[in-house]
């Protein structure tokens, strides 16, 4: 049972990961649709941690699917 609640709490922080940042990436965008920073620094510093952070936030949805799917399995598996 564990399992299912670790794998559904990787999946839910997935989605509030790329929740958070693509609201921000959208908070960015000027009246022409493209992204508007202070400096060139900015940018190269925002996007490459956003970049890490969404990785990041993959790796746990994946997890999260591999550990539901390991619970499904364990909770098919025939007992004699």
């Amino acid at each position: 049972m564990t399992t299912a609640i670790c794998g559904t709490c990787l999946i839910l922080l997935y989605l509030f990961i790329r929740y958070r940042v693509n609201r921000r990436r959208f908070g960015r965008r000027g009246i022409a649709g493209l992204q508007q920073f202070r400096s060139y620094r900015h940018f190269v510093v925002v996007a490459t941690l956003e970049s890490i952070v969404m990785i990041a936030a993959k790796l746990c949805g994946l997890a999260g699917l591999v550990l539901l799917a390991a619970a499904g399995f364990n909770h098919l598996k025939i007992k004699p």
